[in-house]
C-alpha cells in the first residue's frame, strides 16, 4: 500500500514539474509574440502622420441644377474608430465649398440624412449621436439652415456609403 501512495505522489510531482515547465515555456512564446506584435503597433505609431491619412468621399445628393453634396471621412486615430468628416459642396461649375462638421469620437454610426427642395430653397440635414446638423444650401458656403419641413432621404451607414430611402 505504501508502494502504490508514493507511485500516485511520483506520478504527481511529473505531471507538475511537467505542467510548470510547459507554462514557463508558453509564458516566454507568449510574451516573445507580444513584443514583436507591440513593437511593431509602437513603430507604427511612430509613423503615422494625420496629413498622411486619405479623406473617404461618400456622395450624398446631386440636385437637379448640378450641385452635388457629399461627406467625406478620415480616420483621426491609427487603431480607434474616430472620425474626422466635413460637408464638401461642388458647385455646378466645378467650384468646391468645405466646412468642418463634429467629429465622430466613438465608432462607426449610422448618419441619417434629411433634405428639402423648393423652387428658392435647398437644404440639408444630417443627424447622428454625434451631430444634429442642417445647412441651407441656396447660399454658398451653406448656413445653418432650419430642418423643420425637411424630409428622410437616407443614411449613410457603417460603411461610409449612402443608402437611399425606399420611395
Amino acid at each position: 500500500m505504501q508502494g502504490m501512495k508514493s507511485d500516485i505522489m511520483r506520478s504527481i510531482a511529473i505531471v507538475a514539474v511537467i505542467f510548470v515547465v510547459l507554462a514557463l515555456l508558453g509564458g516566454v512564446v507568449f510574451f516573445l509574440i507580444l513584443n514583436e506584435i507591440g513593437e511593431e503597433f509602437w513603430t507604427s505609431m511612430d509613423n503615422w502622420k494625420q496629413e498622411d491619412v486619405p479623406w473617404v468621399e461618400c456622395p450624398v445628393h446631386e440636385f437637379g441644377d448640378g450641385l452635388k453634396v457629399a461627406i467625406h471621412f478620415q480616420h483621426a486615430h491609427p487603431f480607434l474608430a474616430e472620425f474626422y468628416r466635413k460637408l464638401v459642396v461642388t458647385k455646378p461649375g466645378g467650384e468646391i465649398v468645405e466646412m468642418e462638421l463634429p467629429m465622430n469620437t466613438g465608432g462607426k454610426t449610422n448618419i441619417k440624412v434629411y433634405g428639402r427642395v423648393t423652387a428658392d430653397f435647398k437644404s440639408i440635414g444630417f443627424r447622428d449621436k454625434y451631430m444634429h446638423e442642417s445647412f441651407d444650401l441656396s447660399v454658398l458656403p451653406p448656413t445653418q439652415a432650419d430642418p423643420s419641413g425637411m424630409e428622410f432621404w437616407g443614411h449613410i451607414g457603417a460603411d461610409q456609403k449612402f443608402v437611399r430611402a425606399k420611395q
